[in-house]
């Protein structure tokens, strides 16, 4: 067993002193945001009863959840993987977007967004179950199955689901989906995938530019990050590399700021100039700048 890790590979502790001069303001000001948006999460719960009303809130506890978890990574020195976390805030950030886009569409999109969950969940337990009988599967493999079905009654879950599932409620979405639809949001003649989905909410350029790379991260395919090159030699990159976190931290907070304002703009109107001039108050010269261009984008 090692008891140190390869120096020069990884130094958890330097990296950590090293960063933490740089990151103590920019993490504390991200913290005192996820602290407003857990607020502001209560209000919307209290408020928001309709079942429509669900998806857009689950959406934003994800990104307070994945920007809570940016900020104890980057405080630890843990910058790229962060990453993977910004790229499923983007992908939240776009579903809430896109379900309040517009009133007329809002209940459909909403209870599109419901309807694909609880079958993806239906789909997944049924596999499990499955493969408890899956010759095809490794035994050891089989009695995982196994453990989950005891540990989680199996059964029982997919007989909730599938009531779920066959309510009336969910009428329209069925009659959209028996036309092959991958999506939710591409029924209706929704947006086919993901980019066409940050065209339809105007994050086209966040999707290429930033999207795409963290992607091939995600995918284990961003080899181009995982070493330097000097005198045309390959080396392998050291891990908790400090670099980019105040543009992760960045993007983490803009992504978490666009999420509020969209729902304090749909469901409590009445907090919005106050929410814009509070955030303008704490904000320097530049950031200002920025924010004003926001809000007359999404106004």
């Amino acid at each position: 067993m090692c008891e140190e890790s390869l120096k020069g590979i990884l130094e958890r502790d330097l990296a950590v002193v090293l960063l933490k001069p740089h990151v103590e303001k920019p993490i504390k000001g991200l913290e005192i945001e996820i602290n407003y948006a857990t607020h502001l999460l209560g209000r919307l719960s209290k408020t928001c009863k309709d079942i429509y009303s669900k998806p857009p809130l689950l959406l934003l506890r994800h990104i307070i959840e994945m920007v809570d978890a940016i900020s104890v990574m980057i405080s630890n020195s843990v910058v790229i993987p962060t990453r993977l976390l910004l790229r499923s805030e983007f992908e939240a950030l776009m579903s809430i977007l896109y379900i309040l886009q517009d009133r007329s569409t809002y209940e459909f999109r909403s209870k599109s967004f419901h309807y694909f969950a609880w079958k993806t969940r239906l789909r997944n337990t049924r596999i499990i179950r499955d493969l408890q009988v899956d010759n095809r599967v490794n035994p050891e493999h089989r009695d995982m199955a196994v453990w989950l079905d005891q540990h989680f009654n199996l059964d029982d879950d997919i007989t909730v689901l599938e009531k779920l599932l066959s309510s009336p409620k969910y009428t329209d979405i069925k009659n959209e989906v028996s036309k092959n639809a991958k999506n939710w949001f591409s029924l209706r003649g929704g947006p086919n995938n993901l980019e066409f989905l940050a065209d339809c909410v105007g994050q086209r350029t966040q999707y290429q530019l930033l999207y795409r790379k963290w992607s091939k991260g995600t995918h284990a395919v961003e080899l181009d990050d995982q070493i330097t090159l000097e005198d045309e030699i390959e080396t392998i990159r050291p891990l908790r590399d400090g670099t980019e976190f105040n543009g992760n931290i960045e993007l983490a907070h803009y992504f978490l700021l666009m999420a509020m304002y969209e729902l304090i703009k749909y469901y409590r109107p009445d907090e919005k100039e106050v929410f814009y001039r509070n955030k303008l108050a704490q904000l320097s010269d530049d950031k200002k700048k920025s924010l004003k261009a926001f809000s007359a984008k999404y106004n």
